[in-house]
């Protein structure tokens, strides 16, 4: 948020991420077995971002996008220099690394002002949106995607 005050010119973009359904697969197969999606699924992301997005960690040692969980299957990611519109491309190719596994994925573009706390509430708002929309899509302000 500094650097994106600094220089305004650069947009920050916060995007929300949840497995939908995941409980079910908690349940179908175990643990065990929800556990190595949420690693497959963050390592294929990892993969579909610029390096200079982060996702849930803010500076990762190596300078490469990494992946954290920000909270039982749900991720944050980090979007630097890149509005509302192109973090939901960026998410439609996450959306697109695992065909059966589907996500609904929340965004929310800084204004430039307000806290962190109440940058994520926005996109948090938008996640809630895409799960209720009926899941499997990408939700900004303005902008949503079709479901794959």
């Amino acid at each position: 948020m500094a650097r994106a005050r600094r220089h305004p010119e650069r947009h920050l973009t916060v995007a929300l991420i949840d497995i939908d359904d995941f409980k079910l697969i908690n349940d179908r197969h175990g643990h065990g077995q929800g556990d190595l999606l949420l690693r497959e699924m963050s390592a294929a992301w990892v993969h579909q971002l610029r390096e200079t997005d982060y996702l849930a960690r803010f500076d990762p040692p190596d300078g490469r996008s990494m992946v954290a969980r920000f909270g039982g299957d749900e991720f944050a990611v980090l979007l630097t220099g890149c509005d509302d519109e192109n973090a939901v491309t960026v998410m439609g190719r996450l959306q697109s690394v695992r065909p059966d596994v589907t996500i609904s994925v929340g965004v929310a573009l800084w204004d430039g002002t307000e806290t962190a706390e109440a940058l994520m509430g926005r996109a948090d708002v938008s996640l809630y949106a895409a799960k209720d929309g009926g899941r499997n899509r990408i939700v900004a302000r303005t902008t949503e995607s079709p479901p794959a």
